[in-house]
């Protein structure tokens, strides 16, 4: 079972959420990424952006990315 597969399953994602996560894996297909173009993903406040992500990085996985890396920061509890 593949990364994606599992994950999307374990978290019950949604059709809309799933959808949203193949809409960027293929932007990510798409344009050409290296060390000197990388890829940001940002996100509206509680749109979910920590579970799209991580469905996108496994996806990411199963593709044969090599790395991931998630830069976040502190922030004060809503």
């Amino acid at each position: 079972m593949s990364f994606y597969t599992y994950f999307t399953n374990f978290t019950k994602d949604t059709i809309e959420l799933k959808s949203t996560m193949k809409e960027i894996i293929q932007n990510l297909i798409t344009h050409n990424t290296d060390i000197l173009i990388p890829v940001i993903l940002l996100g509206m406040i509680q749109s979910g952006k920590p579970r799209a992500f991580t469905g996108v990085i496994s996806k990411c996985f199963d593709l044969n990315y090599d790395i991931a890396i998630v830069l976040t920061k502190n922030s004060v509890a809503l």
